[in-house]
């Protein structure tokens, strides 16, 4: 059985350029800082992506249901070893936004 999720109050939308040489290794990483969110009690989603036209670009987009649980999750032991492993990493570029949810609706979406 799926775990319910809250609709997020924000949404982080990040995107990295990795050096080529360390591609698999970032890939890894995110993978583990994703897993490590979705046990977090105020994550309502992380996911991140490799890029279809550029393996080198890593996609991550995050819900949050509140700041306060974002920030506990930024001084968790689990998300402050990650970040010390991602230091190590060649990492090019680094960008992200930050955009507040209004509500919700879902999309009727053609199968």
């Amino acid at each position: 059985m799926a775990l319910e999720r809250a609709v997020p109050a924000f949404l982080i939308s990040a995107r990295y350029v990795v050096d080529p040489a360390d591609t698999a290794a970032y890939k890894a990483l995110a993978g583990r800082m994703a897993e490590a969110a979705h046990r977090r009690a105020g994550c309502s989603f992380l996911n991140a992506a490799q890029d279809v036209l550029d393996p080198n670009i890593f996609h991550l987009t995050e819900g949050w249901i509140s700041e306060e649980a974002f920030h506990e999750h930024l001084a968790s032991d689990t998300f402050q070893a990650v970040l010390r492993e991602a230091l190590e990493l060649r990492i090019i570029e680094r960008s992200g936004k930050m955009y507040f949810v209004a509500g919700e609706q879902t999309l009727d979406m053609p199968s």
